[in-house]
């Protein structure tokens, strides 16, 4: 008897989109909202990979803060070449992507690796995090993947490679699915994700993207028909997609708080969360006083950094993290310099935020947050 375990993560597939835009195939009986992991794509994937918290795999964001910069990768931003560029050529994509080209392949980055909008005075404080392939082998430090899960039991599969277009992978996993020589596929679909970002969950064109999805699900179904008298499929995604409701510049704010940067105190503005590390006890009064009054967004405790799972004894990834309410964004930012139409990485809380579970049986222990996906991947192999 032919048997296959087939899942498919379809990346910022939210479950408010799912109500809207109806079932992906017929077949997938079970569905339920899968609450989303704090963070961004650069934490929740870890998360779905692993099974962990990022304060266990240790991937938040993209950039984590060092106290000696003389060990950071971007010394060379410290030079006086990188001085004497002029903000309106450093600052230009273009001019961006070309020096993150060369940097990725001169450091050897094997994972997703982009300076973004990062200021290259600051580049010096920070290392970034994810140099490693997320998908293949040995990847984490502190903890397996599902690559190395699959190797190290002799499971026979297949991991579509995130750096192809969509149609390339679905072409290669119908291919896949008709060779019958894999006992589990994992594949990855990360063109929902830009839509939204530039149209919203609501636009047109997401939802063209959707039909896009639904035409390719099911030929999946056609072919496991063809080939398998027993199957599981599993669709899931790491996070939904929150639209736009105001703009926060909170790179002018603090600066009314009179303190100097990176003299008193370093910041990373990322497009939902700002991250502080402080340089004196007063400094941290300063700028907590600075943002204490704002209505757009609060503090996060360490109570509840530690519930989210991103809470970090060397404090990496921030001292204090200000988190902004659903649908701000923070503009500029260090990761771009105007806002977009759709954003994530706000609270777990927001509905918007929901991921998705879909499948075409019922899990003996359906995930209830984006990490409990790793496991339930895995049922039939454990």
């Amino acid at each position: 008897m032919k048997k296959i375990d087939l899942y498919i993560f379809i990346d910022s597939y939210g479950y408010e989109l799912l109500k809207k835009s109806g079932r992906l195939h017929e077949k997938l009986i079970f569905e339920k909202p899968v609450k989303m992991q704090f963070g961004y794509s650069s934490t929740a994937i870890p998360s779905i990979l692993t099974g962990v918290s990022p304060s266990v795999h240790q991937q938040f964001t993209f950039f984590y803060h060092i106290k000696d910069s003389f060990s950071s990768m971007f010394t060379v931003f410290d030079s006086i070449f990188f001085k004497c560029i002029p903000s309106f050529i450093s600052g230009r994509r273009r001019f961006r992507v070309l020096i993150s080209k060369m940097l990725k392949k001169y450091f050897n980055i094997n994972g997703y690796f982009d300076l973004y909008s990062v200021p290259f005075w600051k580049l010096k404080y920070f290392n970034y995090s994810e140099m490693n392939d997320l998908f293949d082998k040995n990847a984490f430090k502190n903890c397996e993947n599902l690559k190395d899960y699959l190797s190290k039991n002799g499971i026979k599969h297949f991991i579509s490679n995130w750096r192809q277009s969509e149609e390339k992978n679905f072409s290669e996993l119908f291919d896949q699915l008709s060779e019958n020589d894999n006992e589990f596929i994992f594949a990855y679909f990360a063109g929902l994700d830009g839509v939204q970002h530039m149209h919203t969950k609501d636009s047109k064109e997401t939802n063209k993207k959707i039909e896009y999805y639904k035409e390719k699900i099911k030929k999946v179904f056609n072919i496991l028909d063809e080939n398998y008298s027993d199957y599981r499929v599993g669709i899931f995604s790491d996070h939904g997609m929150t639209t736009l409701t105001d703009v926060v510049d909170i790179g002018n704010i603090i600066k009314t708080s009179g303190l100097k940067e990176p003299e008193d105190f370093l910041s990373f503005l990322d497009s939902t969360m700002a991250r502080f590390w402080y340089y004196g006890e007063s400094s941290r009064e300063r700028i907590r006083e600075t943002l204490g009054d704002v209505s757009f967004g609060k503090f996060l405790s360490k109570e509840e950094m530690m519930e989210m799972g991103v809470y970090f004894k060397d404090q990496r990834y921030g001292e204090d993290i200000f988190l902004v309410n659903p649908g701000v964004q923070i503009a500029p930012s260090d990761m771009g310099k105007d806002p977009l139409p759709g954003m994530h990485g706000y609270s777990p809380e927001d509905k918007d935020s929901d991921a998705i579970w879909l499948s075409n049986y019922n899990p003996k222990n359906p995930p209830s947050e984006v990490k409990g996906i790793f496991s339930c991947m895995l049922e039939r192999f454990r």
